[in-house]
């Protein structure tokens, strides 16, 4: 338990310290200040991944501290610079100020979203210490332990884990730098970092969902029943836990609202500082995820629409300071964005449609996506909140970014065609990425009906004396939310924990214990400068994060692998590999890559995979040598090959 309490405090000051350090000195203040803080630590890791390196000889949280010291002075100088100009940089259109009891509601709702997450993954890893056994996991795993062990933190970098022969290759690595400098300074498992980085998820949505309802004018009780539904739903965070694992994805869309408070904080106050944080909001989300950055386009259009209708012009001091943070950030985030672009031309996917329009429409609207039966009671809140939308106006653009992502999800659950690839393509055509990005608005939709709810049980208790009046709001809200998690089942721990564990105990057996066993042996006998041949269809790409033991794949291969992305030498491995006896190519490829031994796994890492052409029929090969068995794991030595 002692590692699992060290991971989390790290990370969570590694998430808050830098970016409220930067926040604090270009001028936020008060929840946006707060809210704002994990953005801007990942804007900070985005603009000095790749300098770091180069300056200092590799990553490290000197890095990161130095990289915060600099953004700061940075923010603080452009206000020093602003103040002598244009006076005091205090803010021009003040927010109606909160109570410090509706504050303490705010944090009280953030904190309990905060652990009802911890609570729903910790239950389905065993306390955090479970191998993700999906497709994606192995990649992010070996992407966190190749930064810690290397220092290299260029998102170009990480072409070392699958794509050594890809000049081009370019990954966003914001996710794993963060956790390569908390698994540095704990040296606790990798499991327990990347699974403490996932169950903060629901947390890190609430507190963001804070931050927008704050600086968009909405009640601190929208602020506390959006908060406390962000825990709630299964399409996000928890399909995310589950399905690829997708975590830098997740994390990006957990801090997609607070990038628009920031934005909508810049247009109400117009302090050039404050574009200092914008920009590093928007770089932080490039280097969690571009897409993520693309669906904040999306949902920022809808509010300047709003905002601009409303007032009935379009105010040129607003367009400057959205160009300036545009400019600013896009000094980082188009070569970056053009990277990966390329990246993902290389890699693209075409997912079979599921279903029909109207049932795809009823699945996402009534909660039900891939699961036996909708959250019903969810689905209750939002209606309740429709009823009242009226008194949720300057959230309206929020729910219609909503509606634009709703009608994503139809197109790449029911249609196929060039324009639906064009329109869905961004997003990996992926219905469990458009379903998720729907969450966030469905989030306030839900807490807002929480909060008509408790406005329409206050008038029942009109007799309370006056000087009660408080406790009986107070009441009310709590018999909301008492029945509420009475309805729900305990607010759908239990739910939501069983779609969790399916990535981790349900069925897809990639890395079982017997097979962690078998790469435990591994580190004892292969030598550090060696590679492990291993099939990169079931889980022994793990090898790497687990027990740094360097294997020649490390990530799965659905098809047979291009030249372009692993290079010649690995293709004749993936297809060959078991014609050593007879092939000299093959043994000559052996001999120039130092791999003196074969590790061979059970299950792979999605059900529609097979053995690989090259990994067939081992047993059978003289020149292998069989060193180490168990129930689920093969390791042989190649004959010919001492070992270290």
């Amino acid at each position: 338990m002692s590692a699992q309490l060290g991971v989390f405090s790290v990370l969570l000051v590694l998430l808050m310290a830098p970016g409220l350090v930067v926040g604090l000195a270009s001028g936020l203040r008060g929840w946006i200040a707060v809210t704002a803080a994990p953005l801007l630590t990942f804007g900070v890791i985005a603009v000095s991944a790749s300098a770091v390196p180069s300056i200092l000889g590799r990553w490290s949280i000197w890095g990161l501290l130095i990289a915060t010291v600099l953004a700061a002075a940075i923010g603080f100088g452009v206000r020093l610079v602003a103040r002598r100009w244009v006076g005091a940089d205090e803010p021009k259109s003040p927010l109606v100020p909160w109570s410090r009891l509706q504050h303490a509601g705010v944090a009280a709702a953030v904190l309990f979203t905060a652990a009802l997450g911890l609570a729903v993954t910790a239950r389905a890893t065993h306390m955090l210490t479970d191998v993700h056994q999906f497709w994606d996991a192995s990649f992010h795993a070996n992407a966190v332990r190749f930064i810690e062990e290397t220092g290299q933190s260029q998102p170009s970098a990480l072409k070392a884990i699958n794509d050594q022969a890809n000049a081009g290759f370019t990954y966003p690595n914001g996710f794993h730098i963060l956790g390569a400098t908390v698994l540095g300074i704990t040296g606790a498992p990798i499991t327990i970092v990347l699974n403490t980085q996932s169950a903060l998820l629901a947390g890190l949505l609430a507190l963001s969902i804070v931050g927008l309802v704050r600086v968009a004018g909405g009640r601190p009780l929208l602020a506390v029943g959006s908060a406390l539904a962000a825990g709630m739903f299964s399409a996000f965070p928890y399909d995310l836990e589950f399905f690829g694992p997708i975590w830098p994805f997740a994390t990006g869309l957990a801090l997609m609202p607070v990038l628009l408070a920031l934005l909508i904080h810049t247009l109400d106050n117009l302090r050039p500082a404050l574009v200092i944080t914008a920009a590093l909001g928007i770089c932080g989300l490039v280097t969690l995820h571009p897409s993520i950055t693309l669906a904040a386009v999306i949902f920022g259009v809808c509010y300047l629409v709003q905002r601009w209708a409303t007032a009935r012009r379009v105010p040129l001091p607003e367009v400057g300071m959205l160009i300036a943070a545009g400019v600013l950030s896009s000094i980082y985030a188009v070569p970056q964005l053009l990277g990966m672009a390329s990246t993902a031309q290389s890699d693209t996917f075409e997912w079979p449609l599921h279903d029909n329009a109207a049932d795809s429409l009823g699945q996402l609207f009534f909660l039900g996506h891939e699961a036996a039966r909708p959250q019903w009671w969810l689905v209750a809140a939002m209606v309740v909140g429709l009823i009242g939308i009226r008194k949720l106006k300057p959230m309206y653009w929020w729910l219609a970014g909503g509606l634009i992502f709703s009608g994503l999800f139809v197109l790449t659950t029911s249609y196929k065609g060039p324009l639906v690839a064009t329109l869905t393509g961004f997003w990996w055509n992926d219905r469990w990425r458009f379903a998720a990005l729907v969450v966030p608005a469905m989030v306030v939709l839900a807490g807002h009906g929480l909060v008509f709810a408790r406005d329409a049980l206050s008038p029942l208790l009109r007799k309370t004396p006056e000087q009660l009046k408080l406790w009986q709001r107070l009441a009310a809200g709590a018999l909301v939310l008492v029945v509420f998690g009475v309805l729900s089942n305990g607010f759908y721990v239990e739910r939501n924990a069983r779609r969790v564990i399916g990535a981790y105990n349900g069925g897809y057996p990639t890395v079982t214990k017997s097979e962690q066993e078998g790469i435990d042996k591994l580190a004892t006998i292969v030598g550090k400068d060696d590679l492990v041949m291993n099939d990169p269809r079931d889980g022994s790409a793990w090898m790497w994060a687990l027990d740094d033991v360097h294997p020649v794949f490390g990530h799965v291969l659905g098809d047979t692998p291009t030249a372009k992305a692993v290079g010649e030498d690995r293709v004749e491995l993936f297809t060959k590999f078991n014609k050593i006896d007879t092939d000299p190519k093959i043994r000559s490829i052996v001999e120039k890559m130092r791999i003196k031994y074969v590790f061979e796994g059970w299950g792979f890492a999605a059900p529609f995979l097979t053995r690989a052409e090259g990994m067939k029929d081992l047993d059978k090969v003289k020149s292998l040598q069989l060193v180490f068995s168990n129930e689920h794991t093969k390791i042989y030595q190649i004959k010919g090959a001492d070992q270290p």
